[in-house]
């Protein structure tokens, strides 16, 4: 994979959103991790900076217009509400939260896909080169294409969302080991109608015999994932956990938020 430097060049965006150095710099960025990369472009997307503070530009990745989005299906997932997460918080619960850094950009496009999902970086790559026809210098044309999921492919949210559950389940371990942070031993139900029911008790979670405690959870929204724990050393190792097996998958944990 080359390395990008920047400040080759004139600069041909003055007055534009944003300084043309800031954005080479993000596209370079974008470009060295690998999430663009060579090959056949038969189709372009767009992108466009927005202000970031007073000194910064944030960069919008489109994939709308290029009219890929409405040649693609996805099929209807389910995303998790806040019910879920209230099964296992009562009082004294700890919460934590843990961040998945470019969620769509740690997952990779099929590669059937990506000659449709170019991206053209002339504008801010201009390298010159001589022209034995004409002998004049002549900037070359450098389209690039998506090797990742990107924001406006319609398969995006699924395929990541699918995929952050196959992660759920490598992260959450075998809930039968008693070692296991995320070990529980029965599933508890209180059904409104039943004779032992208690309006003060959470209506479905997970419980621990060993201690007669709800287990320790973790919950995922797209991108936020929501640790959880009985106590605050149990809380800590819990998201510690979490963040370190995103990590290990090759996901970003950003910690930094």
């Amino acid at each position: 994979m080359a390395h990008i430097t920047a400040g080759r060049g004139h600069n041909p965006s003055e007055g534009r959103t944003g300084s043309w150095e800031q954005v080479q710099q993000k596209l370079a960025k974008v470009w060295d991790k690998g999430y663009l990369a060579e090959g056949r472009v038969k189709a372009l997307t767009s992108f466009f900076m927005v202000p970031k503070g007073d000194k910064d530009v944030q960069i919008v990745y489109n994939g709308t217009k290029s009219g890929l989005k409405y040649c693609l299906w996805a099929p209807w997932f389910h995303l998790p509400m806040v019910e879920q997460h209230l099964r296992v918080v009562q009082p004294g619960t700890y919460l934590g939260d843990v961040d998945i850094g470019g969620l769509f950009h740690n997952f990779l496009m099929h590669p059937s896909l990506q000659p449709f999902a170019g991206i053209d970086l002339t504008l801010y790559f201009p390298v010159a080169f001589l022209t034995s026809a004409t002998g004049k210098h002549t900037c070359r044309t450098l389209w690039l294409r998506w090797t990742r999921c990107g924001m406006g492919f319609k398969m995006s949210p699924y395929n990541t969302g699918q995929a952050m559950l196959f992660a759920e389940e490598v992260i959450q371990g075998d809930p039968r080991n008693a070692n296991n942070l995320f070990h529980f031993d029965v599933v508890c139900f209180r059904i409104l109608g039943k004779t032992d029911y208690n309006p003060s008790l959470l209506w479905l979670y997970k419980l621990r015999c060993s201690d007669n405690c709800i287990a320790n959870d973790f919950f995922v929204y797209v991108d936020d994932v929501r640790s959880t724990g009985g106590t605050y050393d149990t809380f800590w190792a819990v998201t510690r956990a979490v963040a370190s097996r995103y990590n290990y998958l090759g996901l970003q944990d950003a910690s930094r938020k």
